[in-house]
C-alpha cells in the first residue's frame, strides 16, 4: 500500500485513483466490506462505500453530505488516510445539498468548535 501512496503524493492525485489501480478496489470499498463482516446495517455500509462516488448511492442526499464531511475532514487534516490531495465534491454534489461553496467557511467554523467540545467532553470524562 505504500507504493500507492507514494504515486499518489508524487503525481499529486487523490489516493482513491492509486487504489483502485493496484487494487482493484478503494478505501470506501474496503470500509464497506469491513461493516459488512461487522453485521452493521446495510444503510450505513451503502453511505460508506459511496462516499467517494455519492451521486450513484440510493440516498443521495445523505452520501452527498458524508462526501462532503470526508472531504472537510481531510481538509483540516482531521484524518487523512494517507492523502495529500482533497479531492474536491463535484458541482452536482453542491447543489444536491443545495449549499454554495462559499458556505464552507462557516461550516469549518462551526465543526471545529463542535469539535473541541466533544474532545472537552471526552477527555474529562
Amino acid at each position: 500500500m505504500t507504493f500507492a501512496i507514494r504515486e499518489a503524493r508524487a503525481k499529486k492525485i487523490p489516493l482513491l485513483e492509486t487504489e483502485r489501480k493496484y487494487l482493484g478496489f478503494d478505501h470506501a470499498d474496503l470500509g464497506r466490506m469491513l461493516l459488512q463482516q461487522w453485521n452493521i446495517p446495510e444503510p450505513i455500509r451503502v453511505l460508506v462505500g459511496s462516499h467517494h462516488r455519492p451521486l450513484e448511492a440510493e440516498n443521495i442526499e445523505e452520501a452527498s453530505i458524508i462526501c462532503v464531511a470526508d472531504v472537510l475532514a481531510n481538509a483540516v487534516r482531521l484524518g487523512t488516510s494517507g492523502n495529500f490531495v482533497v479531492p474536491a465534491p463535484s458541482h452536482d454534489v453542491w447543489e444536491q445539498l443545495e449549499l454554495s461553496q462559499g458556505s464552507l467557511e462557516s461550516i469549518l467554523v462551526q465543526g471545529e468548535r463542535q469539535i473541541a467540545e466533544i474532545m472537552k467532553i471526552f477527555l474529562v470524562a
